[in-house]
């Protein structure tokens, strides 16, 4: 477990660099999605596994495996059972990240989902990038930790 949050840290790593970088326009279409999923354009930057959950408003959901896509408009997250649940990245997307935990609070207005798991940290690079880059400044990587 230990190294697999090493490993992620230093994914997230890489990804802030990636964004820090204009030259990289990143991201590849994962042919699973076959185009099915994904808009026009729409570009998946990183790939990661983690336990979904949603306020359910008297408590959280159970715990769902999913695998999360994080690209340049949403975070498109496909649970165990199939079903996808796409978190669209805008101005009023909310979010809290805790790595000390491993996980982050998402806040859409109408939903509020949790993800939690060894990788969070490069969720957190992702949700500090482009929600920085539509509105007011959130924190690094390093102010995170």
């Amino acid at each position: 477990m230990a190294t697999d949050k090493a490993a992620a840290f230093i994914d997230a790593l890489n990804l802030e660099d990636e964004y820090g970088d204009p030259a990289q326009r990143g991201g590849h279409v994962y042919r699973t999605f076959h185009g099915r999923s994904l808009q026009n354009g729409e570009n998946v930057r990183r790939h990661l596994c983690c336990w979904f959950r949603q306020d359910a408003g008297a408590g959280w959901s159970s715990p769902k495996w999913s695998k999360v896509y994080i690209t340049d408009i949403r975070l498109l997250i496909q649970l165990s059972g199939g079903a996808l649940v796409s978190v669209w990245w805008q101005p009023s997307l909310r979010f809290d990240a805790d790595l000390t935990v491993g996980r982050v609070k998402l806040d859409d207005g109408d939903r509020i989902i949790l993800l939690s798991g060894t990788q969070i940290a490069v969720l957190a690079v992702a949700c500090v990038y482009m929600l920085d880059s539509q509105g007011p400044r959130h924190p690094s990587l390093n102010e995170l930790r």
